[in-house]
């Protein structure tokens, strides 16, 4: 009885360790602020590349965005040219 006893505590050890592992790979980002905890500090998600990873980046607009950009410019000013698409 003993034996089984130390058995499961080893194996709920074991989960434990595991489980603490997955949870120190999740990044923290703010829902509002998209800013990220880093090391104690919230920083840009660009800055968290970049610290994390040495990562450099570079913005540019996605498809959808530039077609829902365009679609309040026409809103606002009827005589703007319609978006290629």
């Amino acid at each position: 009885m003993l034996l089984l006893i130390a058995s499961l505590v080893a194996l709920a050890a074991r989960q434990t360790r595991a489980l603490q592992q997955r949870v120190d790979t999740l990044v923290k980002m703010c829902a509002w602020t998209r800013t990220v905890e880093y090391q104690g500090e919230w920083i840009s998600f660009e800055e968290y590349l970049k610290r994390r990873f040495n990562m450099e980046t570079t913005h540019g607009m996605s498809p959808e965005e530039a077609q829902r950009q365009f679609d309040e410019l026409a809103k606002l000013d009827p005589t703007a040219p319609p978006a290629s698409r």
